[in-house]
């Protein structure tokens, strides 16, 4: 999904006070990014700070400039995505890029804000959001395989999406149910096959038949309305826990509902991102 539209019309129609974006992990673009949302959104009240969720350093540095500066977080959406369908990648980790990206940087990313939230919540409600994807149904994750969870190497890396949104709904379920009763929500989505920069990789001739299809795929204005229910509806006040797609309840593949992935795939990603003893806990 396209941050820059997201964003745009959280601020041009809905955020008034205070907001924070990690919407560009190149420090040189910080100030341009931010000079754009007040140019478009004639909204002054933002803040950008860098971040690139495929890397724990960058990540620990985000959290530690919000927790230090900010006294409240509302709403926490997992936006950002990455998907490279022709080439292996491997993060500065040594985690595969796609799962790196997609899960294990919004998984650290939560518990490391989470204290802020829980601030939060004491006064107000808050929300996770979890924007995933139906391709989640492709997906031959398996929580308690090690190369699944980090599979460098894996051919075609096409198939690895599917098993990262697998994951993002697996986390979102174990999320919430760990904070049930907290007054912090956590709920996952899918936005609809959207027109977005997540297919610039394509290499001719795919690129070529992306071209022919793309006039079918949603716009990005249409791609982010279930972001937008999700995250601001009051319809969603209090529901936690579940899957949407195009403003209402979705249905998952059922698997997802196995609570005993949902702990395995949590376990391992405590393990993996290297969580400390003194870091935040869900």
């Amino acid at each position: 999904m396209n941050n820059n539209c997201l964003i745009s019309r959280l601020y041009s129609k809905y955020i008034t006070v205070n907001s924070h974006i990690h919407a560009t992990n190149k420090y040189k673009e910080k100030q341009f990014f931010s000079d754009w949302i007040i140019e478009e959104t004639k909204n002054e009240n933002c803040i950008v700070y860098p971040l690139d969720l495929s890397s724990f350093k960058s990540i620990r540095e985000f959290a530690a400039h919000v927790n230090e500066n900010e006294e409240r977080l509302d709403i926490l959406i997992h936006n950002a995505g990455y998907s490279n369908y022709f080439k292996r990648a491997v993060s500065t980790d040594g985690i595969e890029m796609t799962m790196a990206t997609n899960h294990y940087g919004p998984f650290l990313l939560t518990h490391l804000l989470i204290d802020l939230m829980k601030k939060t919540a004491k006064k107000n409600p808050v929300r996770i959001v979890v924007v995933a994807s139906k391709t989640h149904t492709l997906s031959y994750m398996d929580p308690n395989n090690d190369f699944h969870l980090n599979p460098v190497g894996h051919f075609p890396p096409s198939d690895l999406y599917g098993n990262s949104k697998f994951a993002n709904i697996l986390f979102t379920f174990e999320c919430a149910r760990r904070l049930k009763g907290s007054n912090i929500t956590c709920n996952a989505l899918h936005p609809g096959v959207v027109d977005t920069g997540i297919w610039r990789n394509m290499p001719f001739p795919a690129n070529y038949l992306f071209s022919v299809v793309r006039v079918f795929l949603k716009t990005l204005e249409e791609g982010i309305q279930t972001i937008l229910y999700v995250a601001l509806s009051d319809e969603v006040n209090g529901i936690t826990g579940r899957y949407f797609r195009n403003c209402r309840y979705g249905v998952p593949r059922s698997d997802v509902n196995n609570p005993d992935w949902q702990k395995a795939l949590w376990d391992a990603s405590r393990r993996i991102v290297k969580l400390k003893a003194n870091d935040p806990s869900i």
